[in-house]
């Protein structure tokens, strides 16, 4: 009677991870470019189906570009945003890519925050970004004018000095742009950074350029760069890893005449459940597993 049981059970969760098209939890939240997000959320990012900077690479298969949902944007609930990691001229017009891979990024909702700044809301939530270097030695030569070491995104320059030449070292930023989905009204934004230390909020406005871009279509770009260990990364230590929470805020008087409400508690029915970034069929197939698992057992224990 026990074996038919397990053997029942086998047999349910089998199809039903295969009526909703899964072989595995672990499948559905599979995460290929080891970004923090989920591949099944970069592929879902529209209009461009899975490459929302317009690269004509998938998002979901770059360690320096993700897309998220964010279900913080006040305005359009669950609308996509990328971080895009953004490389530097090199050597003429040559393009090297960035060192810095992106570890993790995600929408984070203010009121979470042990404190708020002092009259300013932020309409989209705010973004947590954490960056990496990972560590790779490039061996210098002396016919090279450029290199790297593994020594937290150093750049080491050849110059010509009175006794033949040297190594100059330069840290390598990081440069970032937030690409939104759409064109917003920025006039009135300051753009906040969260330091988790001293529970305060620090005007970045002055690094920061705005601007409206053809990525596809017209929509908003926020762009700036940041140094391991400077001004705007959290931990303050040139350590070869970069946390930079930020977002923009309005002021709250505007921000009452758009009738714009900071989320508080998100909603967790209906089509607001895949705004958060999770799949809704993964939850709907896991939910039926438990409710035959207990009507499964329940014979065995009435027996007992």
């Amino acid at each position: 009677m026990k074996s038919l049981l397990k053997l029942k059970y086998l047999i349910v969760l089998a199809s039903i991870f295969g009526v909703f098209g899964f072989a595995s939890p672990a499948s559905a939240l599979s995460d290929v470019d080891d970004d923090s997000v989920a591949d099944v959320v970069e592929d879902s990012s529209t209009p461009n189906s899975g490459d929302n900077n317009y690269d004509g690479t998938d998002d979901a298969y770059q360690n320096d570009v993700a897309t998220i949902t964010n279900p913080n944007d006040v305005e359009s609930p669950g609308a996509f945003v990328t971080l895009e990691v953004e490389g530097e001229a090199c050597d003429g017009d040559y393009i090297c890519p960035s060192p810095w891979k992106i570890d993790e990024f995600k929408a984070v909702d203010p009121a979470t925050l042990p404190s708020q700044p002092e009259g300013k809301v932020f309409p989209l939530g705010m973004f947590s970004v954490e960056l990496s270097c990972p560590s790779q030695v490039i061996e210098i030569d002396s016919f090279s004018r450029f290199g790297r070491s593994n020594n937290n995104c150093v750049e080491y320059t050849k110059v010509e000095t009175e006794e033949g030449c040297d190594w100059v070292e330069t840290q390598i930023p990081a440069n970032l742009k937030l690409i939104f989905d759409r064109v917003m009204d920025t006039s009135n934004w300051t753009t906040l950074k969260y330091d988790p230390t001293s529970d305060t909020y620090i005007d970045y406005s002055p690094y920061i350029t705005i601007s409206n871009q053809e990525i596809g279509f017209l929509r908003t770009v926020v762009e700036w760069s940041i140094f391991d260990g400077g001004l705007g990364d959290s931990d303050g230590v040139e350590n070869g890893y970069i946390s930079d929470p930020i977002g923009p805020t309005v002021p709250i008087a505007q921000a009452e005449v758009a009738q714009i409400k900071p989320s508080i508690e998100p909603a967790t029915t209906g089509p607001a459940l895949a705004n958060t970034g999770f799949n809704t069929q993964f939850v709907a197939a896991f939910g039926a597993i438990l409710l035959i698992a207990g009507f499964a057992l329940m014979p065995r224990r009435l027996t007992n």
